[in-house]
């Protein structure tokens, strides 16, 4: 804050001038319950666990949040990933939604990180993207040994 008077020439004024700071816009994270478990077998897909999806709102925030995978490395062809709820309303973001893999068989054992997004679109701000990372294992169903 700045002050003077009508002359200018006092440190005590009737003119004062300040600068009003700009609110934070409204804001939110993505958080999951815990990496997701598959096994691969030879003649058939499986399904994963599941992972729990939830938004944590701040500042305000109560817009829809849309979910998609953004990535799965390293690359897992034929892989099909499921939401119980594509689109997370105010009233759901602490139930959430559930995510797991359809797993294709023969696939590669191994661990696999998941990228999941959440996106929502803010008036005045635009589109506001966060994500949350999950790991998904797969384990061989194949038994030790092999009758020939």
């Amino acid at each position: 804050v700045r002050a003077y008077n009508s002359i200018g020439d006092s440190d005590y004024s009737n003119i004062a001038s300040a600068a009003t700071p700009s609110c934070p816009a409204p804001e939110f994270s993505l958080k999951n319950s815990g990496d997701i478990y598959a096994t691969v077998f030879e003649s058939e897909t499986s399904n994963s666990s599941k992972s729990i999806i939830t938004v944590i709102p701040s500042l305000g925030f109560d817009l829809p949040v849309d979910l998609s995978v953004s990535s799965i490395t390293p690359d897992l062809p034929g892989a099909e990933f499921h939401f119980s709820r594509t689109s997370l309303d105010k009233d759901r973001y602490s139930s959430g939604s559930e995510f797991w893999v359809t797993v294709p068989m023969k696939a590669k054992t191994g661990t696999y990180q998941i990228i999941i997004e959440g996106e929502a679109n803010i008036e005045g701000v635009g589109s506001i993207r966060r994500q949350t990372t999950l790991n998904l294992y797969l384990k061989s169903n194949d038994p030790i040994w092999k009758e020939i």
